[in-house]
């Protein structure tokens, strides 16, 4: 399996201030089958440096490995780390709200026979301060999109 953003880890870690410790950080985490897919910037303080990481991995058994593997690394520590996924989903599940309240309705509704006519009745379809008549098969378009 492939890296995904579904299994995508937050690093912040402190690197020593000298050369090729950023790239023995990166080359770590391809060696263990990650993909560094983002990187802020760089904090220096002093002889350190402080830098924020996100790295797609496989699953959660991955996730440790990679972590594993750059603490392994010398000249880096994890100073933290989180699942980003999990992270989203803390407190709840995802809720899909409408922003804008859609009315519809229909004189009568017509047998399935008669939905093959193109505009084989008349629909109504409000929304807000809208109101135009559209075919049947359009009621699940958002407000304001053109119906040819």
């Amino acid at each position: 399996f492939l890296p995904t953003a579904a299994y995508s880890i937050h690093l912040q870690v402190a690197l020593d201030n000298v050369p090729n410790t950023l790239g023995r950080l990166a080359t770590a985490i391809g060696e263990a089958g990650a993909n560094i897919i983002s990187m802020g910037g760089f904090d220096v303080r002093g002889d350190l440096l402080v830098n924020d990481m996100v790295v797609n991995c496989r699953d959660e058994d991955h996730a440790t490995a990679v972590v594993s593997a750059i603490e392994n690394q010398d000249g880096v520590e994890i100073l933290h780390w989180h699942d980003r996924t999990f992270d989203m989903h803390e407190g709840g599940k995802i809720e899909v709200v409408s922003l804008t309240e859609v009315i519809w309705r229909t004189s009568r509704h017509p047998p399935p026979s008669r939905w093959k006519k193109p505009y084989a009745r008349r629909w109504t379809f409000r929304c807000s301060t809208m109101t135009s008549t559209v075919p049947p098969w359009s009621l699940w378009l958002p407000c304001g999109t053109p119906v040819v």
